[in-house]
């Protein structure tokens, strides 16, 4: 009713949310809560917020999920888990594993798991360390930190209260090795068996799709070779 007079309760607590807008922190903090691929998640300091442009990795694991096939899904640097637990909204016909590293993050995991109330399989821990490695999935899917150092600097204001872990990827934005590259990307042409001492492969022969920038591009890894989606030059500003 905007013709009641607001309480002193609430002219308190609206002054305090335009003075946090004043200085650029998130709405969706503020709010504590926001909407990804239909599903609500909670969200606050320490996780990246969902955000609509992700919705369209979502769109292509539905087109790879569809059918009535059994799928074995993981997610990687998962976060509040809007992607992982998405999926598993979506498609009864998907087990999916969900992975992330720091604990701040892995309170809104945990608690976005029991709000939408789907049964997959949360994980602390480090991929990089060999984390989940221990089993082989039909679809990986990551959104992993890949803004790069430059990039960072140019950001809107809000993205300064989000964790810098979930953004930065180094000085190029690729600091994260793509999903399945143990060490052989960084060890030039090693065969895929002598990485695999160094680093556990997650995929196995699967397809691998990268979208770095806002580009899209597909690849196969054959099974002796990882082979690397190289960062289009308009991403990397090469122009």
């Amino acid at each position: 009713n905007y013709n009641r007079p607001l309480t002193q309760f609430q002219e308190d607590l609206l002054t305090v949310i335009v003075k946090q807008r004043l200085v650029h922190y998130p709405l969706q903090y503020i709010i504590g809560r926001w909407s990804f691929f239909g599903h609500e998640f909670f969200v606050g300091p320490g996780v990246l917020i969902p955000r609509a442009d992700t919705e369209t990795v979502m769109d292509v694991c539905m087109e790879y999920l569809a059918g009535d096939k059994e799928y074995k899904v993981l997610d990687l640097c998962a976060g509040t888990g809007c992607i992982g637990i998405s999926i598993a909204a979506e498609r009864e016909n998907a087990q999916v594993a969900l992975v992330e590293k720091y604990a701040e993050a892995l309170t809104y995991l945990n608690k976005n798991v029991e709000h939408n109330g789907v049964g997959v399989e949360v994980i602390q821990g480090d991929v990089l360390e060999g984390c989940a490695s221990d089993k082989k999935y039909d679809l990986i899917v990551s959104n992993p930190p890949y803004i790069s150092a430059k990039e960072m600097k140019s950001l809107q204001a809000e993205l300064s209260f989000e964790p810098e872990t979930a953004l930065l990827g180094g000085e190029d934005g690729l600091a994260a090795p793509a999903v399945g590259e143990p060490a052989a990307e960084r060890g030039a042409d090693r065969h895929a068996d002598e990485a695999d001492r160094e680093h556990p492969r997650l995929l196995h022969g699967v397809e691998v799709e990268m979208r770095v920038g806002g580009d899209r591009r597909h690849h196969e890894r054959d099974k002796a070779h990882v082979h690397r989606v190289e960062r289009p030059a308009h991403a990397r500003g090469d122009e």
